[in-house]
């Protein structure tokens, strides 16, 4: 686009991306309804800025947002261009929350609530597939209207966990004056290299996150009667999308959601949540499965700690290395290499791992110190797949690694418990 504020006037213009055809880019002249050297906002990209109110949220790729300080009058000419006043470059620090300009300028650019990246743009051609051989190939962002990292609250509360805390699943009571309730779970885990108890639960917080705000299409009346009947929690994904799906779901423009995020609520992390209402038994995956197995321990008076997937992650087979036996829950579906690794190493030094759940071990996930509180999937080239990654578009943008199936990563379930 060129504007003249001289002139009032807006020049749009478009080139397209086929290869080798002649066709001259489209040229529409509009005039403004006013002077656009009257705009005093920070400059957005795939937004509208009203004051402090952030709407008209854009959904698919930008590539290479520059500004020209003076008038283009054919804006698909290289030539005689103005001077550039920012030229940003979407190929550079994939892996980071930072915008590069290559401008004179220097000007520093922050990405919002983790848009997709890693992803193909206007020069890829196939050659290759993995981002860190052509950055040049992957120099665009995937915006969604729904993206979601940090619902950005303020904090009303914090608590101090002591240091002689006993080891277990807690939950945090809320009482609201409408005489609403919920019960919001968190882990209390050891320091890292000691245990309070000889056996370990394992929970698996990666998979719980990826599974967070799950919208299955299930909830209707038969589904709210169940809840009712059983006093569980009626929240659901189907109902609450303002608080960001989960990643077997799929963006309101169709493409799949590659990110979950801890900075939200999440509202499937209880231990009272239906998620099928027209199963044999009870109709629970995950967090309220996984409740179970904790309360037939405490019940039998089995002591425990618990370790979460990311302190495997973090801190490896220190975590567990002590343990007579480390137990997973229903569902340890996601994982890390980190997570592989501390679980392989603890079995290879004579540690004794009671696998009590199905589907585990299948996907692999990247986590990012810049999204501290993320996980990215790529969903490529095989498996039970709510979505499929993108052709090119399957390398983690968070790590850079090859994604999707363990076992297509060479480390099938099979090679660490035994079955997959």
């Amino acid at each position: 686009m060129a504007y003249d504020h001289e002139s009032n006037r807006l020049t749009v213009g478009q080139q397209p991306l086929t290869k080798n055809v002649n066709v001259d880019g489209l040229v529409v002249i509009s005039t403004t309804s006013q002077s656009l050297s009257q705009a005093t906002s920070n400059l957005l990209v795939g937004a509208h800025a009203r004051g402090a109110s952030i709407s008209g949220h854009f959904n698919g790729k930008i590539e290479a947002p520059s500004m020209f300080d003076g008038y283009l009058e054919n804006p698909d000419s290289s030539r005689d261009q103005p001077k550039t006043f920012f030229n940003f470059d979407f190929s550079h620090e994939i892996s980071t929350s930072k915008a590069v300009d290559k401008g004179p300028y220097k000007l520093v650019g922050q990405i919002v609530n983790l848009p997709m990246r890693g992803v193909t743009s206007s020069q890829w051609d196939g050659s290759v597939f993995s981002w860190r051989e052509k950055p040049e190939h992957y120099a665009a962002i995937y915006f969604h209207d729904d993206d979601l990292y940090d619902c950005d609250w303020l904090t009303d509360f914090h608590i101090d966990i002591p240091s002689d805390f006993r080891s277990g699943i807690y939950a945090m009571r809320l009482d609201s004056v409408e005489k609403h309730q919920d019960m919001i779970p968190f882990f209390v885990t050891p320091h890292p290299g000691t245990s309070q108890s000889r056996i370990a639960v394992l929970i698996p917080t990666f998979t719980y996150t990826m599974y967070a705000n799950i919208g299955r299409g299930n909830t209707g009346e038969a589904w709210r009667k169940k809840v009712d009947a059983w006093q569980a929690w009626p929240w659901n994904g189907d109902d609450h999308i303002e608080y960001g799906r989960s990643t077997y779901n799929r963006h309101t423009d169709g493409s799949g959601i590659a990110y979950s995020s801890r900075k939200r609520p999440m509202f499937t992390i209880r231990s009272a949540t239906v998620c099928y209402h027209d199963v044999p038994g009870s109709g629970l995956r995950h967090f309220a499965t996984d409740a179970h197995l904790w309360y037939w321990l405490e019940t039998c008076g089995y002591e425990f700690d618990v370790i979460t997937d990311d302190d495997l992650h973090f801190n490896g087979v220190t975590t567990i290395r002590g343990y007579s036996v480390v137990m997973t829950t229903c569902h340890p579906e996601y994982h890390t290499k980190q997570t592989l690794d501390a679980i392989d190493e603890y079995c290879q030094g004579g540690g004794n791992l009671m696998y009590l759940g199905g589907n585990g071990f299948y996907w692999k996930v990247a986590l990012s110190e810049e999204w501290p509180q993320a996980i990215e999937i790529r969903r490529g080239e095989g498996g039970i797949r709510a979505w499929a990654s993108e052709i090119g578009e399957y390398y983690n943008a968070f790590d850079g690694t090859y994604g999707g199936l363990w076992r297509r990563n060479g480390r099938p379930p099979q090679a660490l418990v035994g079955v997959g």
